[in-house]
């Protein structure tokens, strides 16, 4: 399948908070919710930064691969998933273990990532495996062709097109997904609630209580440490705080880093631009780029919401909030993948040297870099 790019829906504000831990996050707009909508981060915890490549050379935490970039006059050090791309045509698999996850919430609401979505016959699970994050599409933004693959190695590949183009035709970082039983989650009145929504109702569990049991799923289920874990729930957000709510988060822990993110799969219309795999894709992407939350990049703002925070985070995924490309129709079911940022944009390139046809985004949604107002 092919198709061509262009920007989706209107992304909205880029907010800052301290709450619970959170450092920043991006909101998305909903007219079935009453709170505003984040996607973000829980910190790290307890990473070694110093001994990362060697927990890499040694298998005992995700393959990636380290380097700088130059922007605002000084010298930016990150690590990526894969290897360098300057170094030719390497393949790199990342093994995904996704975990579904079934709450059962005290008003008798159950939102089971095994169960068929509502209009649907397939559960998200299965339409997650099923979806462009885990099956080949071609991707030709702006008419070039990037690749048949799946969509966060289509975006890798486009982030530095100058030289996959050029001497590494056959770069790819790509996931490879096994899938464990149902986990299920009894969530305490006191830490959860659901309202309605579009189609099944959505659920809102407490932040701090719901990562507490991600951490005792991974413990109980002795994922390994060279795995990216992915828990995916159906129609659930995590709450910090009366009023902000999250959607998705990434983050790692540990010695060898046990990466692993939290994402759900949503019901249409539930947000500006659709649903299903919106904040699957956004946490997918921010992971491929800052695996383990420690890359920095010249002050940057959120264009769309003038005088907003200022951050240095390198997360693809935050300056296009609620951002689309063009939809993909995989087997019948039309998925929603969200945009995300090339490289060149973070680091104030004019134009962007490294991406594909000198975008800033996949979806060549800015035109013209970072900047901090």
């Amino acid at each position: 399948m092919r198709f061509s790019i262009r920007s989706g829906a209107l992304a909205l504000g880029f907010v800052a908070l301290a709450v619970a831990g959170i450092g920043w996050s991006q909101q998305y707009q909903s007219p079935y919710l009453k709170r505003r909508v984040t996607a973000g981060v829980v910190p790290t915890r307890g990473i070694d930064a110093k001994s990362l490549a060697a927990q890499a050379t040694a298998g005992t935490t995700l393959a990636h691969w380290t380097s700088t970039f130059f922007g605002d006059d000084n010298t930016y050090f990150y690590r990526m998933l894969g290897t360098n791309p300057s170094l030719g045509s390497q393949t790199t698999t990342i093994p995904v273990v996704l975990i579904p996850l079934k709450l059962v919430f005290s008003d008798n609401t159950v939102l089971d990532a095994t169960a068929p979505v509502f209009g649907q016959t397939q559960s998200s699970v299965q339409l997650a495996q099923a979806s462009p994050l885990f099956q080949n599409v071609s991707f030709a933004p702006g008419g070039t062709n990037v690749g048949d693959t799946q969509y966060i190695d289509a975006f890798q590949r486009a982030n530095f097109w100058n030289l996959v183009s050029a001497t590494s035709p056959d770069y790819h970082v790509l996931f490879t997904v096994t899938t464990e039983p149902v986990q299920t989650l009894t969530v305490p009145k006191y830490f959860g609630h659901t309202e309605a929504g579009p189609g099944n109702r959505i659920g809102y569990a407490d932040l701090t209580w719901y990562d507490g049991q991600l951490g005792v799923i991974l413990y109980r289920l002795k994922i390994n440490t060279n795995t990216l874990a992915v828990f995916l729930n159906y129609n659930v957000m995590e709450t910090s705080g009366p009023s902000i709510t999250f959607a998705g988060y990434h983050s790692a822990f540990g010695v060898p880093a046990q990466v692993y993110l939290s994402a759900g799969f949503y019901d249409q219309n539930i947000f500006s631009y659709g649903g299903d795999i919106i904040f699957l894709s956004n946490e997918m992407g921010a992971t491929m780029d800052d695996p383990f939350l420690i890359n920095l990049a010249p002050p940057w703002s959120d264009p769309q919401t003038p005088g907003s925070f200022c951050s240095r985070a390198l997360q693809v995924g935050v300056p296009v909030s609620d951002v689309g490309i063009n939809t993909v129709v995989l087997n019948g079911y039309t998925y929603h993948p969200q945009d995300l940022t090339f490289l060149g944009w973070f680091a104030g390139q004019t134009p962007s040297t490294t991406s594909v046809n000198g975008w800033y985004t996949f979806g060549n949604f800015y035109k013209s870099p970072a900047s901090c107002e």
